[in-house]
């Protein structure tokens, strides 16, 4: 989807600006850092150049004398020197003017430290939104998975071949398995053999019809009287009948059946045959099975085909809006 593919663009950008924008902020702070640490230093050594204890003693001994005598010494060497003292109060002056420059550059630092923190909150919203267009790609690829087994399933089945592995391949891809299963029941246990096509079934009808007439006249019964008249109604042709026909006989069944059979309900001839009784009845019983069962896979598949491309419809409008 070419908008997917536009969204994952724009977060990879996003997030190559996040890291540059990052570095930034952390050399910023290094270098303060460093500055500081600098700046420390200077202050320690000026601090120890001026201490009473720097200063240095006659033979070792730090004697009111010996101390008042090196005060006399320092104040002299000062008044002396005006240019010096003059030079300290400016450096004086300059650290004083440096350490409130540190200060503002202390404060802007924690501003940048607050930023910081919004920028690891921006990463974080990024990186919800780029799982966010994964799982929806990852929703759309399974949905038109599901569509393409189910198509391959409605195929196998409707060219009467065996479906077990197209079956297996469209319930691991389900969202909901059970839904599945409830709509293969009517016609799974062919799974491994296949079921006959329609055409057939409408094939296989004609000879039926004539069968399950002979049938209905036959007597039943192993007398020869019995053997004799069944071989007789064997070479009898049964010619099929409009839908016209009333009443409950085997005929009026079987032409019922036809009706429903010519005009493209497979479902209708089944019901009409469930009726059939005795020798006619065990005559239509497989046919009868496997109509059942091939009108149940139609009619199944043609739901699960309508729900598996519904999914993928929900699933591509999702990732569009």
């Amino acid at each position: 989807d070419s908008r997917l593919t536009d969204l994952s663009q724009a977060a990879a950008t996003l997030r190559h600006d996040l890291d540059h924008l990052a570095g930034q902020v952390d050399g910023r702070v290094d270098r303060l850092g460093s500055g500081l640490a600098v700046l420390e230093q200077r202050l320690t050594a000026m601090e120890n150049a001026f201490s009473p204890a720097s200063l240095p003693l006659a033979g070792g001994e730090a004697t009111p004398a010996a101390m008042k005598q090196r005060l006399a010494a320092l104040e002299t060497a000062v008044v002396g020197r005006p240019e010096q003292l003059e030079a300290l109060t400016r450096q004086v002056t300059a650290l004083e003017a440096r350490l409130g420059n540190l200060g503002d550059r202390f404060d802007a630092m924690i501003r940048e430290q607050v930023g910081a923190a919004t920028l690891a909150t921006v990463y974080d919203r990024l990186a919800a939104l780029e799982e966010a267009v994964r799982r929806t790609a990852a929703r759309q690829d399974n949905a038109l998975a599901w569509l393409l087994a189910v198509a391959q399933l409605r195929e196998a089945v409707h060219r009467g071949a065996p479906f077990a592995a197209e079956l297996h391949a469209a319930r691991a891809l389900a969202e909901e398995v059970e839904v599945v299963d409830a709509a293969v029941t009517g016609f799974v246990a062919y799974a491994a053999t296949g079921l006959p096509t329609r055409t057939t079934l409408e094939a296989r009808f004609d000879s039926l019809n004539s069968e399950i007439a002979r049938a209905a006249m036959a007597p039943e019964g192993d007398g020869w009287l019995e053997y004799t008249l069944q071989h007789l109604v064997a070479v009898i042709t049964i010619r099929r009948t409009d839908g016209a026909a009333t009443g409950e006989g085997t005929l009026a069944i079987m032409a019922r059946a036809s009706a429903a059979l010519q005009s493209g309900g497979l479902a209708g001839a089944v019901r009409a045959m469930e009726a059939l009784q005795g020798g006619p009845a065990r005559v239509a019983n497989a046919w009868i099975a496997f109509a059942r069962a091939r009108a149940a896979a139609d009619e199944a598949l043609s739901g699960l085909t309508a729900r598996a491309l519904g999914r993928t419809a929900a699933n591509h409008v999702k990732a569009g809006g």
